[in-house]
């Protein structure tokens, strides 16, 4: 395995928390529920101490690491006991080893603390396996966090960008408004209370015929 990786985030890695803790602010949204350490832990095979560090803007040993087969073997580690086989349990090293064409011994070797490193040719199939693309193997934390935190980044803004449910509602059907008590509905409560609404006037007309 070479000492660079796959792919790297154009984007470094400030802008794009900058850039998510301003969307979240204009839509009025949880970071907790965007952020969540776990989750993109999880998401990214970085640990969670890591993420929240490097959220906040500090640095730890692990976001340091820049040895890809350092990385990769953590990484590979961290896939086998957050991801199941179909069975339900963790594969076994034979499994492993049937699935991407090596000994069930050199998994375990992979799997313990002998010094083995996956190559290109096993960690491409070894992430393929547990779905994930190769960068999952060979992205620094930061790069690794960076990747994920932007697809975060797109979704909100494609939410942002897109058409408001109540705003397409009052167009089509000529309504002027609505009150309500709150004045900052989160877009999947828009998407029900215009649902019920466009249910009430489809029902009307039907009535009516």
């Amino acid at each position: 395995m070479g000492d660079r990786t796959l792919g790297e985030p154009n984007t470094p890695l400030p802008e794009t928390v900058a850039r998510i803790q301003q969307l979240l602010a204009q839509r009025n949204l949880s970071a907790d529920q965007y952020l969540d350490h776990k989750q993109l832990s999880f998401d990214t095979g970085v640990s969670t101490e890591t993420v929240a560090a490097l959220l906040a803007g500090r640095t730890t040993p692990e976001s340091r690491e820049t040895d890809t087969k350092e990385i990769a073997r953590h990484r590979f580690r961290f896939l086998h006991k957050t991801r199941p086989a179909p069975h339900g349990e963790p594969y076994t090293p034979r499994e492993l080893g049937r699935a991407i064409g090596v000994s069930g011994e050199w998994v375990r070797q992979l799997l313990g603390d002998q010094k083995k490193v996956p190559s290109l040719e096993v960690a491409k199939p070894l992430a393929d396996l547990f779905g994930q693309e190769i960068t999952f193997l060979t992205d620094t934390a930061p790069q690794a966090l960076n990747r994920r935190l932007l697809q975060i980044q797109q979704s909100l803004e494609a939410s942002t960008e897109g058409p408001d449910p109540m705003k397409q509602l009052f167009q089509e059907y000529g309504l002027q408004g609505i009150s309500a008590r709150s004045t900052h509905l989160r877009d999947h409560q828009k998407q029900i209370i215009a649902g019920m609404i466009i249910g009430m006037i489809t029902s009307n007309d039907a009535e009516g015929r």
